[in-house]
């Protein structure tokens, strides 16, 4: 059997009630909603490899929110369940390397596309400038409402660049706020 098709899993889910008590016990679910809450969960989750339990016996590992779900090798029974709060120390100080590496590339990405919009806010801000100083010496009404929608179009398009570069920092804090997931 490859891998490929250890992830996959069919319409019926056999949980064993040592898996039920688990669920019930680490998760706080009724015990006998147990089978149902832990079918459902497994169809969610995202397969993860092969491994061993404590006593040895093969099992598909399957990972949801935390929650890891162990899955007979050769049929669609889940054998037990329970909470998987921590990790291997090496293991965590990669993924945390690899999610500050990440958090640094969209900071530097975010600074990019923010210089770039501050460089078209100020050639708008010299363009409304100027047209303001005309409208000091425009005569005919046609010359002054022209120079104000030059004035407004440019205030206008600011407000949305101000917009875009708030969109960008929301962004960057996004990513930012998720890579504290890693570091718990």
């Amino acid at each position: 059997m490859s891998t490929q098709s250890h992830a996959i899993i069919g319409e019926n889910i056999e949980v064993t009630d040592h898996a039920a008590d688990e669920a019930a016990k680490d998760f706080g679910v009724e015990r006998h909603k147990a089978k149902r809450w832990i079918a459902d969960k497994l169809r969610k989750a995202t397969f993860i490899a092969l491994s061993c339990g404590v006593n040895g016996e093969p099992g598909r590992i399957f990972a949801y929110r935390r929650m890891s779900i162990v899955v007979s090798p050769n049929e669609d029974k889940v054998i037990t369940v329970y909470a998987q709060n921590t990790a291997d120390e090496k293991m965590r100080e990669k993924i945390q390397r690899v999610a500050l590496r990440e958090v640094r590339a969209k900071e530097r990405e975010a600074k990019r596309q923010i210089a770039e919009i501050e460089r078209q806010k100020a050639d708008l801000i010299v363009e409304a400038a100027q047209a303001n100083r005309k409208l000091i010496d425009a005569r005919t009404k046609a010359a002054k409402a022209k120079l104000q929608a030059v004035i407004a179009e440019a205030d206008e398009k600011i407000t949305k660049l101000n917009e875009m570069i708030f969109e960008i920092k929301q962004d960057a804090a996004r990513v930012v706020k998720s890579a504290v997931a890693f570091f718990v």
